[in-house]
């Protein structure tokens, strides 16, 4: 179990510590919460569904797209966990964003009963959109890190 524990992100050594002060509380909280979020939603939506992608889709390609969104979940979580399997995350944060602007594109289309409801879901998932490109920058500069050293 300690050798497992060595090559997570929250082992001593695995953030250097002039990069810890801002990069330990994205890599050690935020990512993960962010990751572990996303796959909450997704089961929720298996079992529920979202009404502006139901709306949009058929109901397979609905369910397909909400256990895709669990799967590059967990991809997402398995990368921010285990550093050494960036590129998998890499991969996984591309598809986790492309199915943020598919609800985002849904909600857009969708008809609500409240006004103003769109729009402010909207911004939210914008939001949400953000950690997602957030943590491809910081790893697109920690791949090109490597690759220069």
């Amino acid at each position: 179990m300690r050798r497992l524990w060595a090559q997570t992100i929250w082992a001593k050594d695995a953030i250097p510590l002039l990069e810890r002060k801002y990069a330990g509380p994205l890599k050690w909280f935020v990512f993960p919460v962010f990751d572990a979020l996303m796959i909450t939603l997704a089961v929720r939506a298996l079992f529920v569904g979202i009404p502006s992608i139901d709306t949009m889709f058929p109901d397979g390609a609905a369910k397909a797209t909400y256990a895709l969104w669990a799967v590059f979940g967990v991809i997402c979580l398995t990368g921010a966990v285990f550093p050494r399997l960036a590129a998998l995350e890499i991969a996984g944060k591309i598809a986790l964003f492309i199915l943020l602007l598919i609800y985002l594109l849904s909600m857009r289309n969708a008809p609500v009963a409240v006004e103003g409801a769109r729009d402010g879901v909207s911004l939210l998932t914008v939001a949400a959109m953000l950690i997602p490109c957030l943590r491809l920058w910081i790893l697109g500069i920690e791949v090109r890190g490597r690759r220069n050293s």
